[in-house]
């Protein structure tokens, strides 16, 4: 190994050995980035960030809970409730012809 790096990890070591429990967690996680960067697409790197993952954590948990009609984009999501409308609409006013 070379010098160089045998004192950077030696420093390391030595920074790591007063940390709590929770800070070597976030470090490992840290540590888990580093390794994965490169594999990631820096365009979707947001998507990895822990504010992201708490989004799609809550968009799973709203699906999971029926919250959600189809795949949850507006698109689909309005079609769907134009065609819940016009069924509705058709019961009530069945002698008018309503499409979407």
């Amino acid at each position: 190994m070379p010098v160089v790096k045998e004192r950077i990890t030696e420093e390391i070591i030595e920074e790591l050995e007063g940390l709590p429990k929770e800070k070597l967690k976030e470090v490992l996680g840290f540590v888990s980035y580093l390794k994965a960067k490169e594999a990631i697409d820096p365009t979707q790197a947001y998507f990895w960030t822990k504010g992201w993952q708490k989004m799609e954590a809550e968009a799973d948990k709203a699906k999971k809970a029926g919250k959600v009609i189809g795949n949850g984009t507006a698109k689909r999501n309005m079609s769907m409730t134009l065609r819940h409308l016009s069924s509705a609409f058709s019961v009530f006013f069945p002698h008018l012809l309503v499409s979407v």
